[in-house]
């Protein structure tokens, strides 16, 4: 601090500085982060044990009916969509 000036300007530049250091938000606690960080790795593994789900059961597919349709529909499916009814 320059003490060549007066000392009211030295008070005005220090209550200046309290009311700067007062605006600043305060950081984190260490509780409310290991919190966060605890519930995020929950999520996850929560997701992680909803995607490797065994399946219900055997997938049951039923042949169509012959004559039902077009037979190359399973080799070029995009052009077959792609078409107007």
């Amino acid at each position: 601090m320059d003490t060549s000036r007066p000392l009211t300007a030295n008070i005005i530049e220090l209550l200046e500085l309290d009311a700067y250091i007062e605006r600043q938000e305060a950081g984190p606690s260490v509780t409310s982060v290991t919190q966060s960080a605890l519930r995020e790795f929950l999520a996850v593994q929560r997701l992680k044990e909803l995607e490797h789900r065994p399946a219900p059961g055997p997938i049951k597919i039923t042949p169509a009916e012959p004559g039902s349709g077009r037979y190359d529909i399973g080799i070029d499916h995009d052009r077959y969509l792609a078409e107007p009814e």
